[in-house]
């Protein structure tokens, strides 16, 4: 894609990005543009006000949920390197150029979980900065992507233009019949309703106990809750599930 090309194309997908009403629009316009790039991981985490915020860090992504379930349960967000070493910096980061700085044992291993999840042998990792401190990063990869100087300068617009569409979404509650849970969120949270623990949900819906708490997060976020008991309340109210 010549580079005129891709500004035009970037321009359209920022606009539809600003448009879109769930975070799988988001998402689906997003990787849309991107997989013309090579591009087919998309990943969006806030740096984590503390530890005991890291587990609600991730605003979207696409890696398995197995993967994320774990990220979660484990707070990865305060210690991986493509998040907290591109969070220092003023510019994006090549994925390849994090992997051959000196990591530590722990940070190696959420590198390479996220590699080996993913598939991904590179990609770009974009700090976000909306006001003088920085907010959060969004990580590109692919497995043999465009990252041109053109491509790089396209990906740090629209990542930026994502990650507060994102911010927005996930700040605002969402009107009767757009707050998008997913199947799985759905039923993890009708359990909930029911008086259901996620050790409980879990057996029920034949998942592990991470997975469970990891959907139930997400609907919590999606309802712009922070108690499981107000996502609850949020989702019977809008008629997303039923007691």
């Amino acid at each position: 894609m010549i580079a005129t090309d891709m500004l035009r194309v970037t321009a359209k997908a920022a606009r539809d990005v600003t448009q879109a009403r769930t975070v799988d629009e988001v998402a689906k316009t997003a990787l849309a543009i991107t997989a013309e790039l090579g591009l087919h991981s998309l990943s969006v985490v806030k740096k984590p006000a503390d530890d005991a915020s890291a587990e609600d860090a991730i605003l979207f992504t696409n890696v398995p949920d197995c993967q994320v379930s774990k990220y979660r349960a484990r707070g990865y967000a305060g210690v991986d390197p493509i998040v907290q070493r591109t969070l220092r910096g003023d510019r994006a980061r090549l994925l390849s150029g994090i992997g051959e700085e000196r990591l530590s044992e722990l940070e190696r291993k959420v590198f390479s979980s996220y590699h080996c999840a993913t598939g991904v042998k590179d990609g770009l990792a974009i700090p976000v900065r909306r006001s003088v401190h920085p907010d959060g990063v969004i990580t590109f990869g692919g497995v043999e992507p465009d990252l041109s100087a053109p491509a790089q300068a396209a990906l740090t617009v629209l990542g930026h233009v994502i990650y507060g569409r994102l911010e927005e979404l996930r700040s605002a509650p969402q009107p009767r019949g757009k707050a998008m849970l997913s199947p799985r969120e759905i039923e993890v949270m009708t359990w909930v309703a029911q008086g259901k623990s996620d050790a409980e949900t879990a057996v029920i819906l034949s998942m592990s106990e991470r997975t469970a708490r990891f959907h139930m997060a997400n609907a919590k976020a999606k309802m712009n809750a922070s108690t499981r008991v107000q996502a609850v309340t949020r989702a019977l109210e809008l008629g997303l599930i039923k007691s």
